[in-house]
């Protein structure tokens, strides 16, 4: 069985392929547009197998057209289904063959192989393909699943309506124009969540949107009370309402958690996942126009009482959360970086550039396994040799862990993990076939305070046996790109991305199913 899925903007016609896959003429697979199905195209989904014919076409108004929509397609041995935007179009009863196993025709862009002058127009982007027919409601929760304003946007699962995780700099209105395209909580229940690291004070807006005058909503930080507080706010139809609490130390410099939450009955307001305060109210809330959005700024207009600082991990959800899953959220208890979920103490996604030690700040203020037990994992694309360094952290010369490449191991390079505690060594060296190669691969490490563990796209490469000391307490050493502390010229050369480091040694099926 499968299931296929894929968010399209389609700019021209013709009968382009969306995805397809095996061989030519026979023992195919092919999902298309189909442009000339009712008055605004259609899906069309299709195989040969051993000869065998079978398809299923629908009408889908509106998926020829500019702009973002989802289509998906699945087969679970007995019906075919086709959907878009989340929504079951059409099915067909199917229990007949099924053959696609040339994998090397695949293409996304282009539908039955060999048929590329058919090839999609436009842009695509979250193409998933799963060995597994996706029941109607888990592919109405796919990244676009359709909602009252149309789409969301891509990489947003329930309840999240709104989400920036990277860090930015603030000072006057920010994330405005996808804040206006989001499907914001106009009139019901919400939680607002950020991260926020402030420089100064003032009246500093947080979040908000809505209206200017009335029919609006605002969080935002309030200097005067005690040592800070928070205070969350909305006027609904002239009808005010709010909620002000102390918060001690949020608008002291360093990254805190602080959130707020409306179920239609109960307004709570939080920090770092502590719930400082409640109050009842079930009466109206109106904050319709979303063009007023604004992280930095809570009252829609007042953009003179910004906030100043840093912010990251914005949230907006249509839902309010509980209190356990607000304590959840990735900063619970103040501690660690964005977006973290227990055992993740470390995690940088985005590609950077090594050639030096990297990544110093977010590790050393990082809750880093000290004592153990850790998995290290990172995908790596190298560009030359030497013994280059990947991760390690501690003191120089002892009580430190480093984990490394190999060039000189077998034919085409190996993984070394090693560290040494109170004058104690421990090391696991594996051969590691084409990790010093160019091209994404990832690398992992383990140890359980039993087994030291080595990996490679998943693979489990070798282990061994280590239940002595482990000490690597000096955080502030802590480097990407390099391995043993002060070791920088054997910085590794190359890029990485998709750096994760867990308090918590992984199985080996938790470690095969990591990003790559």
């Amino acid at each position: 069985p499968f299931t296929i899925y894929v968010e399209i903007n389609p700019t021209s016609g013709g009968h382009p392929g969306v995805i397809g896959w095996a061989s030519q003429g026979d023992n195919f697979i092919s999902l298309r547009l189909w442009p000339g199905r009712g008055n605004r195209g259609g899906l069309h989904l299709y195989w040969k197998a051993n000869g065998q014919f079978a398809e299923l076409a629908v009408q889908a108004d509106g998926v020829i057209n500019s702009g973002w929509k989802s289509v998906a397609a699945s087969w679970d041995k007995s019906t075919i289904r086709l959907y878009m935007n989340g929504k079951l179009l059409g099915t067909k009863s199917y229990s007949g063959a099924f053959n696609a196993v040339d994998k090397s025709s695949f293409c996304a862009c282009v539908g039955e192989p060999g048929r590329t002058h058919e090839a999609f127009k436009g842009n695509m982007r979250n193409v998933q393909v799963m060995n597994k027919a996706l029941s109607d409601s888990a592919v109405q929760s796919l990244p676009m699943a359709h909602a009252s304003s149309g789409v969301k946007k891509a990489g947003l699962t329930p309840p999240l309506v709104f989400s920036h995780l990277s860090k930015f700099t603030c000072n006057k209105c920010m994330e405005n124009a996808a804040g206006a395209k989001a499907d914001l909580p106009t009139t019901g229940a919400f939680t607002i969540y950020a991260e926020l690291n402030p420089s100064s004070g003032g009246h500093p807006g947080v979040i908000g949107w809505g209206s200017q005058g009335d029919n609006f909503v605002s969080l935002r930080l309030i200097p005067w009370r005690g040592n800070g507080g928070l205070h969350l706010y909305w006027k609904a139809n002239g009808q005010f309402v709010e909620l002000a609490v102390q918060a001690d130390g949020v608008i002291s410099s360093g990254w805190k958690s602080v959130a707020a939450s409306w179920d239609k009955s109960t307004i709570k307001l939080y920090m770092n996942g502590k719930l400082l305060g409640s109050k009842a109210y079930s009466g109206s809330f109106n904050a319709v126009d979303k063009s007023g959005f604004c992280a930095c700024v809570g009252e829609p207009g007042r953009t003179h009482e910004a906030f100043n600082g840093e912010m990251r991990n914005v949230q907006v959800m249509n839902k309010a959360l509980s209190d356990a899953e607000v304590k959840g959220l990735p900063l619970e208890s103040g501690g660690g970086g964005s977006a973290l979920q227990a055992p993740l103490v470390l995690k940088h996604t985005d590609a950077f550039t090594c050639n030096k030690c990297t990544l110093a700040s977010e590790g050393s203020s990082a809750a880093l396994p000290t004592t153990g037990p850790f998995t290290m994992y990172v995908e790596i694309n190298p560009t030359s040799g030497g013994h280059p360094g990947v991760i390690g952290w501690g003191s120089q010369g002892d009580n430190f862990i480093s984990l490394r490449l190999w060039p000189g191991r077998g034919n085409r390079g190996g993984l070394h993990l090693y560290w040494k505690a109170n004058g104690q060594f421990a090391e696991l060296a594996v051969q590691a076939d084409g990790v010093i190669n160019s091209g994404w691969k990832s690398v992992a490490a383990s140890w359980d305070k039993s087994t030291i563990r080595l990996y490679m796209n998943g693979k489990l490469l070798g282990t061994k046996s280590y239940s002595g000391a482990f000490n690597a307490v000096d955080k502030s050493g802590f480097c990407a790109c390099v391995g043993e502390p002060g070791r920088t010229h054997e910085a590794f050369q190359g890029q990485m991305r998709q750096l994760q480091i867990m308090n918590k040694a992984l199985s080996d099926s938790e470690v095969k199913n990591l990003p790559m």
